[in-house]
């Protein structure tokens, strides 16, 4: 995976964000992971011997991140990162009481994702700075600190990442193929 299409990435990152902009925490999780998700399926599609196995009856956000890090589609982080990002999602999905990002098992995960990707996020923020007047950056500060605001950079960043990275996926050998390579 060597072509990374960093204009593609620039664009889904804005149209992921514009998407969540405004969302409920639980609408960001859910949402998000629904966005993530048919990237995620896209690589997979790209990926896999044709008719190996139907992706559009897997419906397990957790099983496609698995078997994207089994073909070689994820580096680790990625895939640590994805596999927070579920668990987030999850909690929010199937605990209706979960409202927000308050939860300290939730929000930790959030900072797990950036101690992951400090270098992606800290370049975030540096393009941010740069794109703003000195009287805003204080507000950058506190907004980047802002638990929501996280986590949408969070699921803006893994879809670009992902969708940047789709051009390059190559399609696994054929079966008869991989046979044949040992005659």
């Amino acid at each position: 995976m060597d072509d990374f299409d960093s204009k593609r990435a620039s664009e889904v990152f804005l149209e992921c964000s514009d998407l969540l902009s405004g969302k409920s925490d639980r609408e960001i999780a859910i949402i998000g992971v629904a966005y993530i998700e048919d990237i995620l399926t896209n690589m997979l599609e790209a990926r896999i011997v044709p008719g190996s196995i139907d992706l559009k009856r897997e419906d397990s956000f957790s099983f496609k991140v698995n078997l994207a890090r089994a073909v070689g589609l994820l580096r680790k982080t990625a895939y640590d990162s994805l596999k927070n990002i579920s668990h987030i999602r999850n909690k929010f999905a199937h605990d209706y009481s979960k409202k927000n990002l308050d939860d300290e098992k939730i929000s930790s995960r959030i900072d797990v994702i950036f101690q992951l990707n400090k270098e992606i996020f800290e370049a975030v923020k540096n393009v941010a700075e740069e794109s703003i007047s000195e009287e805003y950056k204080e507000e950058l500060d506190a907004l980047l600190k802002n638990k929501t605001y996280r986590m949408r950079i969070v699921i803006a960043c893994a879809a670009a990442g992902l969708s940047g990275a789709l051009p390059s996926v190559e399609q696994l050998e054929e079966p008869q193929e991989v046979l044949d390579s040992y005659h």
